[in-house]
Protein backbone atom coordinates (compact mmCIF):
# COMPACT_ATOMS: atom_id res chain seq x y z
CA UNK A 1 0.00 0.00 0.00
CA UNK A 2 1.63 3.23 -1.26
CA UNK A 3 1.43 6.21 1.62
CA UNK A 4 -0.14 9.10 0.47
CA UNK A 5 0.70 12.73 2.14
CA UNK A 6 -1.26 15.85 2.09
CA UNK A 7 -0.20 19.20 1.18
CA UNK A 8 0.91 19.76 5.00
CA UNK A 9 3.41 16.64 5.02
CA UNK A 10 4.49 17.61 1.41
CA UNK A 11 5.72 21.52 3.15
CA UNK A 12 6.84 20.16 6.21
CA UNK A 13 8.85 18.11 4.52
CA UNK A 14 10.23 21.18 2.09
CA UNK A 15 10.96 22.74 5.24
CA UNK A 16 12.73 20.42 6.58
CA UNK A 17 15.11 19.95 3.94
CA UNK A 18 16.03 23.30 4.80
CA UNK A 19 16.02 22.96 8.70
CA UNK A 20 18.91 25.16 9.68
CA UNK A 21 17.37 27.85 7.50
CA UNK A 22 13.84 27.60 8.46
CA UNK A 23 15.24 27.33 12.47
CA UNK A 24 17.66 30.25 12.56
CA UNK A 25 15.15 32.29 10.82
CA UNK A 26 12.38 31.54 13.17
CA UNK A 27 14.48 32.44 16.77
CA UNK A 28 16.21 35.45 14.40
CA UNK A 29 12.62 36.94 14.27
CA UNK A 30 11.44 35.49 17.81
CA UNK A 31 14.26 37.91 18.87
CA UNK A 32 13.52 40.51 16.95
CA UNK A 33 9.79 40.77 17.91
CA UNK A 34 10.23 40.00 21.75
CA UNK A 35 13.55 39.15 23.09
CA UNK A 36 15.24 42.66 21.73
CA UNK A 37 12.38 45.04 22.71
CA UNK A 38 11.67 43.60 25.73
CA UNK A 39 15.67 44.60 26.74
CA UNK A 40 15.29 47.69 24.58
CA UNK A 41 12.45 48.88 26.73
CA UNK A 42 14.54 47.84 30.37
CA UNK A 43 17.41 49.72 29.28
CA UNK A 44 15.55 52.76 27.86
CA UNK A 45 13.97 52.63 31.47
CA UNK A 46 17.05 52.23 33.20
CA UNK A 47 19.02 54.53 31.67
CA UNK A 48 17.15 57.50 31.33
CA UNK A 49 16.86 60.25 34.09
CA UNK A 50 13.53 61.48 34.84
CA UNK A 51 14.57 64.78 33.21
CA UNK A 52 15.40 63.45 29.98
CA UNK A 53 11.68 62.34 29.69
CA UNK A 54 10.47 65.88 30.31
CA UNK A 55 7.75 67.75 27.57
CA UNK A 56 10.49 70.54 26.74
CA UNK A 57 7.67 72.04 24.20
CA UNK A 58 5.14 71.78 26.65
CA UNK A 59 7.48 73.15 29.51
CA UNK A 60 8.24 75.74 27.23
CA UNK A 61 4.22 76.42 25.97
CA UNK A 62 2.44 75.91 28.69
CA UNK A 63 4.75 76.38 31.78
CA UNK A 64 5.19 79.27 33.96
CA UNK A 65 8.86 81.20 33.91
CA UNK A 66 10.93 81.12 37.76
CA UNK A 67 14.14 82.05 38.39
CA UNK A 68 16.34 79.61 39.30
CA UNK A 69 20.04 79.40 41.00
CA UNK A 70 22.57 77.08 39.42
CA UNK A 71 23.60 74.54 41.92
CA UNK A 72 26.31 72.38 39.71
CA UNK A 73 27.56 71.53 36.16
CA UNK A 74 29.12 68.51 35.41
CA UNK A 75 29.57 66.61 32.06
CA UNK A 76 28.09 63.74 31.27
CA UNK A 77 31.77 61.72 30.46
CA UNK A 78 29.47 58.83 29.44
CA UNK A 79 28.26 59.72 26.22
CA UNK A 80 29.68 61.61 23.48
CA UNK A 81 28.61 63.35 20.26
CA UNK A 82 30.35 64.86 17.73
CA UNK A 83 33.67 65.10 19.88
CA UNK A 84 31.20 67.03 22.75
CA UNK A 85 30.14 65.75 26.13
CA UNK A 86 26.70 66.87 26.88
CA UNK A 87 26.72 68.84 30.27
CA UNK A 88 24.46 68.59 33.25
CA UNK A 89 22.94 71.65 35.25
CA UNK A 90 21.74 70.98 38.76
CA UNK A 91 19.26 74.23 40.44
CA UNK A 92 17.07 75.09 42.67
CA UNK A 93 13.84 77.25 42.59
CA UNK A 94 11.28 78.08 44.94
CA UNK A 95 7.42 77.29 44.20
CA UNK A 96 4.78 77.89 46.10
CA UNK A 97 7.14 78.45 48.94
CA UNK A 98 8.71 75.08 48.16
CA UNK A 99 12.28 74.76 47.47
CA UNK A 100 12.86 72.48 44.54
CA UNK A 101 15.52 70.60 42.89
CA UNK A 102 15.94 70.12 39.15
CA UNK A 103 18.37 68.92 36.07
CA UNK A 104 18.99 69.51 32.90
CA UNK A 105 21.52 68.09 30.35
CA UNK A 106 22.29 69.92 27.23
CA UNK A 107 24.88 69.71 24.28
CA UNK A 108 24.69 73.43 23.71
CA UNK A 109 27.90 74.23 25.65
CA UNK A 110 28.59 77.83 23.81
CA UNK A 111 25.76 79.13 25.90
CA UNK A 112 27.01 77.08 28.88
CA UNK A 113 30.54 79.50 28.74
CA UNK A 114 29.67 82.37 31.04
CA UNK A 115 27.21 80.04 33.25
CA UNK A 116 28.81 79.76 36.59
CA UNK A 117 27.95 77.55 40.06
CA UNK A 118 25.39 80.52 41.51
CA UNK A 119 24.47 81.84 38.93
CA UNK A 120 20.61 83.19 37.96
CA UNK A 121 19.07 81.96 35.40
CA UNK A 122 15.54 81.37 34.23
CA UNK A 123 13.30 78.00 34.17
CA UNK A 124 10.20 77.47 32.88
CA UNK A 125 8.16 75.01 35.40
CA UNK A 126 5.41 72.89 34.60
CA UNK A 127 3.64 70.10 36.89
CA UNK A 128 6.97 69.76 38.88
CA UNK A 129 9.11 69.62 35.77
CA UNK A 130 11.31 72.11 34.59
CA UNK A 131 13.55 73.49 31.88
CA UNK A 132 16.04 75.82 31.57
CA UNK A 133 14.80 79.00 28.76
CA UNK A 134 16.72 79.21 25.72
CA UNK A 135 19.01 76.40 26.00
CA UNK A 136 18.08 73.03 23.85
CA UNK A 137 17.77 69.49 25.91
CA UNK A 138 19.99 66.89 25.45
CA UNK A 139 18.75 63.24 25.80
CA UNK A 140 20.28 60.10 24.58
CA UNK A 141 19.17 58.84 21.10
CA UNK A 142 17.80 55.46 22.09
CA UNK A 143 15.21 55.61 19.23
CA UNK A 144 18.67 54.67 16.64
CA UNK A 145 18.70 51.39 18.63
CA UNK A 146 15.23 50.24 17.46
CA UNK A 147 17.21 49.38 14.04
CA UNK A 148 18.53 46.36 15.66
CA UNK A 149 15.74 44.04 16.61
CA UNK A 150 14.44 45.36 13.14
CA UNK A 151 17.48 43.73 11.51
CA UNK A 152 17.04 40.30 13.05
CA UNK A 153 13.51 40.26 12.44
CA UNK A 154 14.31 40.80 8.58
CA UNK A 155 17.20 38.44 8.61
CA UNK A 156 15.16 35.95 10.55
CA UNK A 157 12.52 36.40 7.78
CA UNK A 158 14.84 36.43 4.92
CA UNK A 159 15.66 32.90 6.26
CA UNK A 160 12.87 31.62 7.05
CA UNK A 161 10.60 32.61 3.48
CA UNK A 162 13.68 30.67 2.20
CA UNK A 163 12.86 27.70 3.66
CA UNK A 164 9.25 28.37 2.92
CA UNK A 165 9.47 28.50 -0.78
CA UNK A 166 11.11 25.13 -0.78
CA UNK A 167 8.16 24.19 1.51
CA UNK A 168 5.90 25.48 -1.22
CA UNK A 169 8.02 24.03 -3.82
CA UNK A 170 7.58 20.03 -2.47
CA UNK A 171 3.71 21.01 -2.16
CA UNK A 172 4.00 21.37 -5.77
CA UNK A 173 6.04 18.64 -6.93
CA UNK A 174 4.06 16.26 -4.78
CA UNK A 175 0.24 17.49 -6.05
CA UNK A 176 2.16 17.11 -9.70
CA UNK A 177 2.91 13.57 -9.12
Amino acid sequence: MKKTGGALAAYLHGIKSKRPFSMIGLLFMLLGLVVMPAILLNIMHKLTEPYERYNYEEIIGKGHVQNAKITWIERNYTTRINGTNPRIISYMYVENGIMKKDRFQTLDVAKLETLRVADSITVSVLNNESVINDIKPFSFPFQYLWLAPLIFLLLGWMMYSSAHKAGMQQVQESSHA
